[in-house]
């Protein structure tokens, strides 16, 4: 059911998602709430610092600030009492946040009190908070603060997965922190599957997008692979007519075509996950076979897309360029679909290399009077 935009979208952020509080979290947990009462009464004047959620309020509050009027209320869901709040407040008018209901349970569960609030959406660091949340029927999430990431045990145990807006995309991120992006996901998913007898033709679909040590993996493994034009449907057409059972984007929208005939996200995780737990080894191990290269892409402007491309001087440089990288790089040159706009880029061995084969295709363009 589609969201009714009549009424605002109702958002419950706890304190220390919102703030750092990670060292007063720590005297409470360590000393105890008498301690941790006095330790913010002290301070109340001494503004917070930003916690790992304070961008996206502060994103979705700007939406009030269209044409459209009042659409997101942000509300405080927070177990501090009147006594250790006010620093919290004081915090909230410093930044400029137009947040101006909350609750205070004093050490109390939140749930209860959110179906209060009408609570569309719950956001807090407290794991146990949002699974009570979850478990009452409302969309709930946590936010990973500093001590979530210097956890060990966290560390070596969690995989962590993130969806767009839809839930049509997914990526990861491994044990030790590094991003696990679409190509990579192609890559863990498609071995399994090929090691399993169930990947058609040994072959996954790819859009000319992918990071070239995608390919270099696949080579590896004898894993074959078709490439598209960017976009899912270019994707989806291919392993329609080849009958290909895997395919995506790097941006993490990938196709299991026994399941489903568009990205999935959540089909997406539980595939990783399968084959994680099948393979009985971490996401990190299993991705790391994929040595991303480093990739830029530079957009220019010009005036005929098609005069641009057909060029002789831009299509000697963008030879030259693919000569010089060799098996080491490549490069790509192509067309935006919605704006006047060519795209350059080059993936290779370093970052600086990428820069030097990018600029001197886009001053090229330029040089030829090309540009608007």
């Amino acid at each position: 059911m589609p969201y009714d935009l009549s009424k605002p979208l109702v958002i419950g952020i706890s304190s220390r998602a919102l703030f750092n509080l990670e060292q007063e979290n720590k005297i409470f947990e360590e000393q105890g709430v008498e301690a941790y009462e006095a330790y913010q009464v002290a301070h109340e004047n001494e503004i917070l610092q930003k916690g790992a959620a304070f961008q996206l309020i502060k994103a979705f509050l700007e939406l009030n600030n269209t044409e459209l009027g009042r659409l997101v209320e942000v509300i405080i869901m927070s177990r501090n009492n009147a006594n250790t709040c006010l620093r919290i407040f004081n915090s909230i008018q410093y930044y400029g946040l137009d947040i101006t209901r909350a609750t205070l349970t004093s050490g109390a569960e939140i749930a209860p009190y959110l179906k209060a609030f009408k609570t569309d959406l719950f956001l807090s660091a407290n794991s146990d908070d949002v699974q009570s949340a979850i478990n009452d029927g409302i969309a709930a999430g946590r936010i990973l603060t500093g001590d979530a990431h210097a956890d060990p045990k966290q560390k070596i145990n969690q995989i962590r997965i993130a969806f767009d807006g839809d839930a049509d995309r997914c990526i990861a991120v491994d044990e030790n922190g590094n991003v696990v992006d679409g190509d990579r996901i192609i890559y863990v998913c498609g071995k399994y599957l090929m090691e399993q007898g169930k990947l058609k033709d040994n072959t996954v679909v790819t859009t000319i997008m992918s990071n070239l040590g995608l390919y270099k993996a696949c080579d590896k493994i004898g894993m074959k692979y078709e490439q598209t034009a960017v976009g899912d449907k270019y994707v989806y057409e291919n392993m329609l007519k080849n009958g290909y059972v895997l395919g995506g984007e790097q941006s993490g929208h990938i196709i299991f075509s026994k399941h489903a005939r568009t990205g999935d996200g959540i089909l997406t995780s539980l595939m990783v996950m399968e084959a994680i737990i099948e393979k009985k080894q971490t996401l990190g191990t299993l991705a790391d076979e994929v040595k991303i290269f480093p990739q830029l892409l530079k957009n220019v402007r010009v005036k005929d897309k098609k005069t641009a491309l057909d060029n002789a001087a831009v299509q000697a440089a963008v030879e030259k360029t693919a000569e010089e990288l060799g098996t080491d790089g490549r490069i790509l040159v192509r067309e935006s679909g919605t704006e006047p706009v060519i795209r350059v880029m080059v993936e290779a061995a370093s970052d600086e290399i990428c820069e030097k084969y990018v600029d001197s295709v886009v001053k090229v363009i330029e040089s030829e009077g090309l540009c608007e």
